[in-house]
């Protein structure tokens, strides 16, 4: 099965990037509209691309993070709503 885009997700009311750094353990949701006056070409991204454009603003060095994930406004931080993480195969 391919991989949703960051269109594809918007349309199934997703309206957030959750990230987790397990090296500082911060957790930040960053919203699709914010990331998309970087980087107009998000739509058609997948969180399989999105994961290494982004860094930890806590971690010195800079580094990826741990696990990245569609979110909800509003959804609780543990649910995961059938929505899996993307995890780097390290």
């Amino acid at each position: 099965m391919a991989e949703k885009t960051i269109a594809e997700y918007e349309a199934e009311g997703f309206t957030h990037v959750h990230c987790e750094c397990d090296g500082c353990g911060y957790i930040v949701e960053m919203p699709f509209l914010l990331m998309r006056k970087k980087r107009p070409a998000l739509n058609g991204m997948t969180l399989a691309e999105i994961k290494p454009l982004l860094a930890c603003s806590r971690c010195k060095p800079k580094r990826q993070p741990d696990r990245i994930r569609a979110w909800r406004q509003g959804e609780p931080r543990d649910s995961l709503t059938g929505n899996q993480y993307y995890q780097s195969k390290r």
